[in-house]
C-alpha cells in the first residue's frame, strides 16, 4: 500500500516530477506512472490497483488534464473505490469544466504565481487529515477486493477483532472522508450475516436438546412471528435495493424488482404486493437495455454499423476489432487482434465494403468486412487518429496534430490537410450530401469545410472550453455539438446558435448524433448516461443509464428505434429508444384539453376543449364521428352518465347541454340558471340528477333533474371563489366541491352544508371519491394532493408532495387503489393510498397536463393538455407490468455470460425466473 496515487497528465509532467519528490522527501510512498507509452490492458490493471491500494489520489489539474481520457479514466477508478480525491491546480481551468468530484472539493493552488512551499504544507496537511481513518480504508478495500476476486469465498471473509474493527470503522465513518465504498459495505454486512448464521446453526443446535413441549410451542409461535416481521423487512429491503439499483445498475434492478415481487405473490399479500410494484413501475421505466454484446477484453472506443443496419463492428483499447450480428447480438467469426495501440475510430463505408480504422500511433489502416488488411497501414497523423468519417467514398480523418486530412479509397492523400484549429481535432462528420465536412477541436471551436479545405462559414464558438463531439442533421440544416463544458448546442450552418445550449449533463459530452428522423437528438457522457432530447433542448424522458463506465459513444441504428453504445466498462449495449410505456400522442384539439371522460357501456372517451368542441374517440385513440360544436367560447367540463347514453357539458357560455350519445346531437334547449362560465359538472350514480358549479361571478353549486331539465331547489352558497370541481360520492347521498377559495366542501342533497376541509393554500382545482372507500382526494395550486376522511372530515397521513407545479386534476383508478393526478409541471403522476409515488412522473413535454380519467378496466389513463393533445397511456396496471418486466428479462441471454455475480445477483435471476414462471403458468 502507498501513501499517495498522482495523476497528471504527460504534458505537466516536469511539475509532477517536482511533486513527486518533495512527497517523497517527507517521508511518503508515492505511486506514479512515468511511462509514456500507450495504455494497454495491463498497464489499466497496474493503474487500477495503484489506486485501489493509495490512501489518497492527487489530481494535478490543468486543461489538458480535463481534455485527458487516461486522466478521467483514473478518477473515475478514484471514485470508484471512494477514494480521498485531493485536486491540485497548476494550471488555470474553468469550473465548470472540472468533473463534480473534484468541484466540490477545496483546490490547492501551485500555480507560478503561488508559493509553493505553502502550497506543498496545506497538500501535505490533507493527506495527514485523519490518516488513520483513511490507511483502515485502504486495508479493508484491498481485503473487500481479494474477497470480490475469489467469487466472494466466504473463507476470505472478516472473522473475529477484524470484523468488530470494521464494523466500529463503518460506525464511525459517516462523517469522515473518504465515505466506505459500496463493496467495502457489502464485504463487513456479509461478514457479518455468515458469523451470525454459524452461531445461529450451533446456538439452535444445543437449544433443541433442552427445551420442554411446552416452551417448543410457545418458541414455535414466537418464530413464525419474528418471520413474518423479518421477511417484511427483507421485503423492504429488496424495495429499496431496487431503487437504489436502477440509478446504476438498471438490468439489475429490474431482475430483483421480479425476484422481490414473486416473493410477495407467493406469500398471496397484497399490501405485500403494493410494497413492491412501485418498484416493479420504476424498473421498467428506467431500464431500457435491449442486449449487451459482451467479449471485449478492453475498453470499448468506437463502434460502426454497417449501412443495412445488420451487422456492427468494434474496436477497443488492445487494438482487438471484433463484428456482431445486430439481429441476434452474437459475434462473428473470431475477434480480430488487428494492432497493438488503441483504436480511438471506425467507420464503415457506404457501399458496405470497406471497414476503416484510426489508432493512437496516428495511423489509417483499410479493412475487408471479414476482418482482413487491405494494404498497408497509412501514417496520417502526428499524434492519435480521434475521427473518421466518409464523405461519399473519401475518408475524413482527424487528429491529435490539429488537422483535417481526406483520403481516397486506395488510402492516398487528397490535396493538403485542412489547417486552422489550434488543438487536437476530435471529431469529424460529413453532411449527408457529402459536399462539407465538419471538425471539432478542443480549440473550442467547430468548422465547416469544404472538400477543398475553404471555410464555409465562421468557426462556430460558444461552448466553454473544447469540443468533442458533432453531427450534422439528417437533411444537413443543422450541426449538433457536444463539449468539455457539460453542454450539447445546436447550430445553423452559418454558425449561429440555436436557442439555448441543452444542459443536463454532468460530465463532458463524448458523442452526439442525430436520429434518422432529425427530431431527436443522442448525447453520450462519462457521467455513464445517454440523453434524449428534441430539438428545443428539452429531456425527452429521464436519462438513460446502465452503463458502469464512461459512455464514449451512442449511435441510432437505421430505423431509429434502437441506440448503440460502447463504453470503458468493455461493453457495448442496444436500447429501446422508445419508452416500453410510452403514451400514443393525438393531436386532438386546437385549443386546451378541459376535461376528459370515459363511457362505461362501450369504454370509448370523450374529450373537451376550450375551442368549443367535444370529440369523442375509441381506446386506441381513433376519432368516433365529426366533432361537437358543443360551446361557442369553449367547454370546460364534460361527464357521461352510468348508462352511456347521455353527456352533459358546460361551458363559458352559462350553459349546460345535455346530449344523446349514440346520436351524437343535442337534447331539448340548453339548461340556463348559472350566472357565469360552468367549471365543471357531474351526473349522480343513478344517471337523474346533475350537479354543476360555477365561475368567479357566481360560486355556486347548483342540481338539475335530468328527466325534465329543469333545477332541483335553489343554489348551494357558500365559496367565496369559483367552484372548480363537483362530484357525487359513491352512493350519490353527499356532494363534495372544491374551490379556488382553497377549500373542500361536503354537501347533502337538499343543499345543506355538511363540513368545510381546509389546508390547501392557492386554491382547490379538483376533487375525486375513491370509488370502494369513504375517502376523498383533493388537488391543490400549492402542487400538494390531500386525502381526507368522509366521515370525520379529518386528513389522512401527510400530503402527497411531488408536482412542481399546481395540480390540474386528480382521479382513483376503478379499483381504487391507485391515484392518478397531473399539473402543470408536464407530468402524469401515479400514487398509491399511502401517498407514495408509484415508479417514476410520466412526463410529457406539452405544457400543463390539465385532464385525466382512468378506462373503467383500468389498464388505461388518458390525459389531455394545454396544447391540445391527449397522451395514452395503455398497461397501467401491475398485471402488465410484471408481463413487461418478464418480456424483457426473458430477452436477457447475456446473463448467462456474465461470469462476476455474486451469490445475491444469482439468487435474484432464480427469482425473477420463478416469478415469470408463475406468471406463465397461471395465463
Amino acid at each position: 500500500m502507498t501513501d499517495v496515487f498522482i495523476s497528471y497528465c504527460r504534458r505537466d509532467k516536469e511539475f509532477a516530477n517536482k511533486l513527486h519528490s518533495v512527497l517523497v522527501g517527507q517521508g511518503k510512498d508515492v505511486w506514479i506512472d512515468w511511462e509514456d507509452i500507450p495504455p494497454s490492458v495491463d498497464w489499466r490493471a497496474e493503474i487500477s490497483t495503484g489506486i485501489e491500494e493509495a490512501n489518497a489520489v492527487v489530481f494535478v489539474l490543468s486543461p489538458d488534464w480535463i481534455a485527458s481520457r487516461e486522466c478521467n479514466i483514473e478518477l473515475e477508478l478514484a471514485i470508484a473505490s471512494s477514494k480521498r480525491l485531493l485536486p491540485i491546480v497548476y494550471r488555470d481551468v474553468q469550473y465548470e469544466q472540472v468533473h463534480p468530484a473534484l468541484a466540490s472539493i477545496n483546490w490547492i493552488f501551485f500555480k507560478e504565481a503561488e508559493s509553493f512551499d505553502e502550497s506543498l504544507a496545506k497538500l501535505i496537511a490533507a493527506l495527514n487529515t485523519d490518516l488513520e481513518h483513511v490507511i483502515f480504508h485502504t486495508r479493508l478495500l484491498v481485503r473487500a477486493k481479494d474477497w470480490k476476486e475469489h467469487g466472494q469465498d466466504s473463507s476470505y471473509l472478516l472473522r473475529g477483532s477484524d470484523l468488530r474493527k470494521a464494523e466500529q470503522w463503518l460506525a464511525a465513518s459517516e462523517a469522515k472522508d473518504p465515505q466506505p465504498a459500496p463493496l467495502q459495505i457489502e464485504f463487513v454486512r456479509t461478514s457479518h450475516k455468515v458469523l451470525r448464521r454459524e452461531r445461529l446453526t450451533v446456538g439452535g443446535i444445543s437449544l433443541g436438546l433442552a427445551i420442554t413441549a411446552t416452551s417448543t410451542l410457545v418458541a414455535l409461535w414466537q418464530y413464525h412471528r419474528a418471520e413474518g416481521h423479518r421477511a417484511e423487512a427483507e421485503l423492504r429491503e429488496k424495495v429499496a435495493r431496487v431503487n437504489t439499483l436502477m440509478e446504476v445498475k438498471p438490468v439489475n434492478g429490474l431482475v430483483l424488482a421480479l425476484h422481490t415481487i414473486g416473493i410477495s405473490l407467493s406469500d398471496d399479500s397484497q399490501e405485500g404486493l403494493n410494497e413492491v410494484r412501485s418498484s416493479l413501475l420504476s424498473a421498467i421505466q428506467g431500464n431500457h437495455e435491449k442486449n449487451r454484446l459482451l467479449g471485449h477484453e478492453g475498453e470499448v472506443y468506437a463502434i460502426a454499423y454497417s449501412p443495412d443496419g445488420r451487422k456492427l463492428v468494434s474496436a477497443d483499447e488492445k487494438g482487438v476489432l471484433r463484428f456482431w450480428d445486430l439481429q441476434t447480438g452474437q459475434p462473428l467469426g473470431n475477434p480480430v487482434s488487428a494492432l497493438d495501440v488503441p483504436i480511438y475510430a471506425i467507420v464503415w463505408s457506404a457501399d458496405g465494403r470497406m471497414i476503416v480504422t484510426g489508432d493512437a500511433n496516428g495511423a489509417i489502416t483499410r479493412w475487408t468486412t471479414m476482418g482482413n488488411r487491405i494494404g498497408e497501414s497509412i501514417q496520417a497523423h502526428q499524434g492519435a487518429v480521434n475521427a473518421l468519417a466518409f464523405s461519399g467514398d473519401r475518408i475524413v480523418s482527424g487528429g491529435d496534430d490539429g488537422k483535417v486530412r481526406l483520403w481516397d479509397a486506395s488510402g492516398q492523400a487528397i490535396g493538403q490537410p485542412f489547417e486552422g484549429h489550434t488543438d487536437a481535432v476530435y471529431d469529424v462528420a460529413s453532411s449527408p450530401d457529402g459536399q462539407a465536412i465538419a471538425s471539432a477541436s478542443t480549440d473550442g471551436t467547430i468548422r465547416l469545410w469544404s472538400l477543398e479545405g475553404q471555410l464555409l462559414a465562421n468557426p462556430l464558438q460558444g461552448h466553454d472550453g473544447g469540443v468533442l463531439s458533432v453531427a450534422f442533421s439528417p437533411d444537413g440544416q443543422h450541426v449538433v455539438s457536444g463539449g468539455l463544458d457539460y453542454t450539447v448546442r445546436l447550430w445553423d450552418l452559418q454558425g449561429n446558435p440555436i436557442d439555448l445550449p441543452f444542459v443536463g449533463h454532468e460530465n463532458v459530452v463524448r458523442s452526439v448524433t442525430f436520429s434518422p428522423s432529425g427530431q431527436t437528438i443522442a448525447s453520450a457522457s462519462p457521467d455513464r448516461t445517454i440523453r434524449l432530447w428534441d430539438l428545443q433542448g428539452n429531456l425527452i424522458r429521464e436519462p438513460i443509464r446502465g452503463h458502469e463506465g464512461f459512455v464514449l459513444r451512442a449511435v441510432f441504428t437505421p430505423e431509429g428505434d434502437t441506440l448503440i453504445s460502447s463504453s470503458t466498462d468493455r461493453t457495448i449495449r442496444l436500447w429501446n429508444v422508445e419508452n416500453h410505456l410510452a403514451s400514443e400522442v393525438i393531436s386532438a384539439h386546437n385549443n386546451v384539453i378541459q376535461s376528459i371522460a370515459f363511457n362505461s357501456h362501450d369504454q370509448t372517451f370523450a374529450s373537451a376543449s376550450a375551442d368549443g368542441t367535444i370529440r369523442f374517440w375509441d381506446t386506441q385513440g381513433k376519432p368516433i364521428s365529426s366533432p361537437l360544436q358543443a360551446h361557442a367560447d369553449g367547454v370546460n367540463a364534460i361527464a357521461f352518465n352510468s348508462t352511456g347514453t347521455m353527456l352533459v357539458s358546460g361551458g363559458n357560455d352559462k350553459l349546460l347541454r345535455l346530449w344523446d350519445v349514440q346520436q351524437r346531437r343535442q337534447i331539448g334547449q340548453p339548461l340556463k340558471g348559472h350566472n357565469d362560465a360552468i367549471q365543471s359538472v357531474a351526473f349522480s350514480p343513478d344517471g337523474e340528477t346533475i350537479v354543476s358549479g360555477g365561475g368567479e361571478d357566481d360560486r355556486t353549486i347548483r342540481l338539475w333533474n335530468v328527466a325534465d331539465r329543469q333545477p332541483i331547489g335553489q343554489p348551494f352558497e357558500g365559496h367565496s371563489s369559483s367552484v372548480q370541481s363537483v362530484t357525487f360520492s359513491s352512493n350519490g347521498d353527499r356532494i363534495a366541491s372544491a374551490s379556488k377559495d382553497s377549500t373542500v366542501r361536503f354537501w347533502d342533497l337538499q343543499g345543506r352544508h355538511l363540513t368545510t376541509l381546509q389546508g390547501h393554500e392557492f386554491g382547490v382545482a379538483a376533487v375525486a371519491f375513491n370509488p370502494l372507500k369513504n375517502v376523498l382526494i383533493s388537488a391543490g395550486g400549492e402542487g400538494i394532493l390531500r386525502q381526507w376522511d368522509v366521515e370525520t372530515a379529518r386528513p389522512l397521513g401527510s400530503p402527497f408532495q411531488g408536482h412542481e407545479g399546481f395540480v390540474a386534476a386528480v382521479t382513483y383508478s376503478p379499483d381504487g387503489r391507485t391515484i392518478a393526478s397531473t399539473s402543470e409541471d408536464g407530468t402524469l403522476r401515479l400514487w398509491d393510498n399511502n401517498g407514495n409515488p408509484l415508479g417514476e412522473p410520466f412526463r410529457q413535454n406539452n405544457g400543463v397536463v390539465s385532464a385525466v380519467a382512468f378506462h373503467p378496466n383500468g389498464h388505461l389513463i388518458v390525459t389531455g393538455t394545454e396544447d391540445g393533445t391527449l397522451h395514452l397511456w395503455h398497461d397501467m396496471i401491475v398485471e402488465r407490468w410484471l408481463a413487461i418486466a418478464c418480456e424483457q428479462f426473458q430477452g436477457y441471454q447475456f446473463l448467462s455470460s456474465l461470469t462476476t455475480l455474486s451469490a445475491l445477483e444469482l439468487e435474484a435471476i432464480a427469482g425473477a425466473q420463478n416469478t415469470c414462471k408463475f406468471l406463465q403458468a397461471e395465463s
